[in-house]
């Protein structure tokens, strides 16, 4: 629920974000944009109850690298919900 509502607020807010059909099963929700400067900035928005530890970090990693891979595909726009 709560990576849904930080999706839209990131979409309402970064008129250049894209939300990017992540399908991995993590249940978090991928985001890039480029800023008017060229510069890939990309978003995960995942929760977790308790801190963020390492081994919760290294499980975020592999998605905002598969979104940055999608970002920079030729064929982004299809990714793209």
């Amino acid at each position: 629920m709560s990576e849904a509502l930080v999706t839209m607020l990131v979409l309402r807010l970064r008129q250049r974000a894209r939300a990017v059909d992540g399908s991995g099963g993590d249940g978090g929700r991928d985001l890039f944009e480029y800023t008017a400067g060229g510069e890939l900035l990309v978003y995960e928005a995942k929760s977790f109850t308790g801190r963020m530890d390492q081994t919760r970090r290294k499980q975020v990693v592999p998605s905002l690298v598969s979104t940055a891979r999608l970002a920079l595909s030729p064929r982004t726009d299809s990714a793209c919900r």
